[in-house]
């Protein structure tokens, strides 16, 4: 059976350095990594604010809260 590829991930050494660091922590779902990733979205972005949220599902539901929309 031919899979057809939808993405290719790029992890590398760092990234897989920060995740052991994260998840060796104390924190796992916040803590001073979160404001970090935050900042360093912000940065490469050149976005004014950037918010980490728990799933793609949250973010939009934000999104969808900030720009008021109703049902």
């Amino acid at each position: 059976m031919d899979v057809i590829p939808y993405s290719r991930q790029s992890i590398n050494e760092e990234d897989i350095s920060l995740l052991s660091k994260a998840m060796s922590s104390d924190f796992l779902t916040q803590g001073p990594m979160v404001p970090q990733f935050e900042r360093s979205l912000t940065s490469s972005t050149g976005a004014r604010h950037a918010l980490a949220m728990n799933s793609a599902t949250s973010a939009l539901h934000a999104a969808c809260l900030a720009l008021g929309l109703g049902k």
